[in-house]
């Protein structure tokens, strides 16, 4: 096995965990927080899902769609970060 796929293994199971905890504090009620907050929540467990998507396709050697998965990620992330910006 080469080092990239040890580096996509670390990464998929880092990714792995946050996205258990992500849906773990979505579901939760809250005392505090508004709106915003959930949108944000929503965003973070969007983005960590695909990563886990596009790791998944990385270790299995569809690069192409992994690449793909890795940038809307990305798009998600920041679109999310914008919005979040704007109505702060």
């Amino acid at each position: 096995m080469s080092a990239a796929k040890y580096l996509v293994a670390f990464i998929f199971s880092i990714n792995v965990c946050f996205t258990v905890y992500m849906a773990v504090q979505f579901f939760i009620p809250k005392a505090y927080g508004n709106g915003l907050h959930a949108v944000g929540s929503t965003i973070v467990l969007a983005t960590t899902m695909l990563l886990g998507l596009s790791t998944r396709r990385l270790w299995t050697g569809d690069s192409k769609q992994g690449a793909y998965l890795f940038f809307a990620a990305l798009a998600v992330s920041f679109i999310g970060n914008l919005v979040a910006q704007l109505f702060a």
